[in-house]
């Protein structure tokens, strides 16, 4: 992985840093995720690998694909601290970043984070993919019932800390935000080729 390859030329550099690597289900059918891992292992290396378990590889399910055992499990084998969580609560996934932030700073080395959510629309793209019939219209509705946003602003707002008009600005600030950085991006002269080897790793 090139994350585990950065984290250790940063090390070698005196460049301390910790490092999230972000990944589906799928990509531990994948040689190089166990490479990565076992190497991060080896090294102790301040790493996050971060699943995002949505429970389908493009449209095959995890149960086709995979035996039945978390995934978290592969970090246990290797050596690396193993947590596991509902990825679409928002409490629960600071509280276990915390704690894999915290054993990387203090040279506990890697953790894998098996975090159980789902995608509600195509694997590529902005469309929804019902009409293939890979998964039914029911599991894609009990899980939409369980978006992380929406639950977490219905938390906020029975805790009395959010409503409709904090609500209403919090989005007028980021549509604003998102204006300016297309507008920015929009009326920006072209790179010049010069400037193509600033901002990379070395």
């Amino acid at each position: 992985s090139v994350g585990v390859g950065a984290t250790w030329g940063r090390r070698r550099l005196g460049r301390p840093c910790v490092t999230a690597i972000y990944f589906g289900d799928g990509a531990t059918e994948e040689g190089t995720f166990y490479e990565a891992l076992n190497f991060a292992a080896v090294e102790k290396l301040p790493v996050i690998f971060v699943c995002e378990n949505n429970l389908y590889s493009v449209h095959s399910a995890l149960d086709v694909r995979q035996p039945d055992r978390p995934i978290a499990d592969l970090g246990k084998a290797h050596g690396v601290a193993a947590l596991k969580g509902d990825g679409n609560d928002v409490d629960v996934v600071s509280r276990l970043a915390a704690e894999a932030i915290d054993r990387a700073r203090t040279g506990g080395g890697a953790t894998i984070m098996e975090l159980m959510t789902y995608r509600f629309l195509e694997h590529c793209g902005p469309n929804t993919d019902s009409n293939l019939k890979y998964r039914t219209d029911a599991e894609v509705a009990e899980w939409k019932s369980r978006d992380p946003v929406s639950t977490f602003r219905r938390r906020l707002t029975g805790e009395g800390t959010w409503d409709d008009t904090r609500d209403a600005q919090l989005r007028a600030r980021i549509t604003a935000e998102i204006d300016e950085a297309v507008d920015f991006a929009k009326t920006s002269p072209f790179p010049e080729a010069g400037e193509l080897y600033e901002h990379v790793y070395p």
